[in-house]
């Protein structure tokens, strides 16, 4: 986000180097669900057991458009983001706005395609 100077990280580890929870987590207070994200107990992975019980409040912009939703499982998405060497989350913390020419306005960063996640 545009507070923090650089994208937030695509995956947030814990000091064993366990995944914790994703970028969906940290974006929750820029999509006017901030008690939500207060809800989250970020030291633990999205799966513990206080946080797998907010997932059925994943907030409708997660979830898949029209038809498609009735596809899914219940609380997953299909929104994605890409990661890795020369994209926009290649290291362990989003790349700066400043490497995006573009302007963020002309930036694709979030996909949705793929397999559905919760």
């Amino acid at each position: 986000m545009s507070v923090h100077g650089t994208l937030q990280p695509a995956v947030v580890y814990g000091p064993d180097g366990q995944p914790l929870h994703s970028w969906r987590v940290l974006l929750l207070p820029y999509v006017e669900q901030e008690e939500l994200y207060h809800e989250f107990r970020l030291d633990e992975p999205w799966n513990s057991e206080n946080n797998i019980r907010l997932l059925e409040r994943m907030p409708a912009v997660y979830a898949a458009p029209g038809y498609k939703k009735s596809r899914l499982p219940p609380h997953h998405t299909v929104c994605h983001v890409f990661i890795g060497p020369g994209t926009a989350f290649e290291g362990p913390r989003g790349l700066p706005w400043s490497d995006f020419p573009d302007g963020q306005s002309n930036t694709l960063l979030i996909v949705e395609a793929g397999e559905p996640v919760p």
